[in-house]
Order: structure tokens, then C-alpha cells, then sequence
């Protein structure tokens, strides 16, 4: 009884692959084309999370700088505070997340070279903003992070894999409002042609991003609307 209803569940939530990165020798990622900046969207079977150039969230928050320090990128995934961070789910644990009764929490992985070479078994899909539209993305992604009166993000436990850290964050996870809402949302938020409307699972995310074009030589990306 118990497994099936594990079962249940688990297609409703983000699983999060407990892998180690391949480990190559770091360098640093070449830089895109001046008016485009590459971003990546990775997957790894239940979790979608963005992967974004490091420089601009560090300018935002120093405290990613020092903790940081030598990333060209950063990998950002967003969840269910109790079901993100341990390697043992339980259906008690599960069922927490479903209901939104544990908070959420953002990952942040430090990736020191390029994401189709660091990333390879998350299947990294890579798309070219232009500059007001990463501004937009960054903004929507720093939003994300829970700051104190004196506007300081909170590191918490070590991450799951890699050079990682988690984050106490803001929002409300829940059945209908996963990872993978947020990663729709965020790419939204850019100016990205995907609605975040039922974006639960990582397939869903993935289908609909299949039908947009990648990579750097997109030169006519849509202009971000201005809404709130």
C-alpha cells in the first residue's frame, strides 16, 4: 500500500537525482556573442532548474561572490524545502510537499566551465537572451531569494552535489506550483513564448521549450512585456 501510494506521488513531484557532476578540468566558459548571453535549462528526469552566467547574480548578492568565487555559471533550481535536501524521501515527507507545509528553498551549484561539458546528463538546452531580457530573468530568480532586514540572502546546508549550497527562499511550493513552475515562470519572466499555466513535471517544461528556437543564433527574441 504504502509503495504504490510512494508511487502516486512521485510523478507529481520534482525528484532530485542524487549524481556527482562529471569531473573535467575547470576553465572558464567562453563568452557569448556581445548583445546575447547563453542560458541553459537542465533536466534531470523529475527537476528542471536554469543554469545562468554568475557575474550578474554575484553583483546582485556579494554573498554568491564569496561563496563563488571562481564559477562562470551558476546552476539555480527552486523547492519543496524538506523534500529538496534529503537523500531519503518518505511518503510522510512527500506528502508535506504536496501540501506546501515545509517551505521552499533555493540550490545554487557553482559550475566552473562550460554546461554542455559540465552538465551532459542533465541534457543542457541552451537559449540566447539579450540583455534587458536576462536583466528581467535575474531579477525574477534574485526575487526568489529570502533576505533579511539588512537585504542578505541565508545560506543553509550544504547542496546535494557539486560546489553547492542551498538558500532559504520565498514562494509556496505545493502540487500545483512545483520546481517546474517556477523554472516556466522564470522563463516567462525573460520574455521566453512558454506559459507557466500546468508546468508540473519536467516532461511538460521540456515539451513545451522543444518548440522554441536555441541557442545563440537567435537574433529576434520577443521583447519582455511589462507586466508585473
Amino acid at each position: 500500500m504504502m509503495p504504490h501510494l510512494f508511487q502516486s506521488v512521485a510523478v507529481l513531484l520534482c525528484f532530485i537525482s542524487l549524481f556527482s557532476l562529471a569531473e573535467n578540468t575547470p576553465e572558464r566558459a567562453s563568452a557569448a556573442p556581445s548583445k546575447f548571453n547563453k542560458i541553459y535549462v537542465v533536466n534531470n528526469g523529475w527537476h528542471t532548474g536554469l543554469v545562468v552566467p554568475a557575474q550578474p547574480l554575484q553583483d546582485l548578492f556579494p554573498e554568491l561572490k564569496q561563496r563563488f568565487a571562481n564559477a562562470a555559471y551558476l546552476e539555480i533550481g527552486w523547492g519543496d524545502k524538506g523534500f529538496y535536501q534529503i537523500p531519503d524521501v518518505t511518503v510522510k515527507v512527500a506528502l508535506r510537499a504536496i501540501f506546501g507545509l515545509s517551505g521552499s528553498i533555493i540550490h545554487v551549484v557553482a559550475l566552473p566551465q562550460s554546461p554542455e561539458r559540465h552538465l551532459a546528463r542533465q541534457n543542457p538546452r541552451a537559449f540566447c537572451l539579450n540583455p534587458q531580457q536576462l536583466s528581467a530573468l535575474n531579477q525574477f530568480i534574485a526575487a526568489s531569494f529570502y533576505q533579511n532586514s539588512s537585504k542578505n540572502i541565508i545560506a543553509g546546508q550544504a547542496g546535494i552535489y557539486g560546489d553547492s549550497q542551498f538558500y532559504e527562499a520565498v514562494g509556496s511550493y505545493h502540487l500545483f506550483n512545483t520546481c517546474n513552475s517556477w523554472t516556466a515562470k522564470s522563463l516567462q519572466s525573460a520574455g521566453l513564448e512558454i506559459s507557466a499555466f500546468l508546468k508540473l513535471t519536467a516532461s511538460s517544461v521540456m515539451d513545451a521549450l522543444s518548440k522554441l528556437p536555441s541557442g545563440c543564433a537567435v537574433e529576434a527574441l520577443p521583447e519582455i512585456p511589462n507586466v508585473h
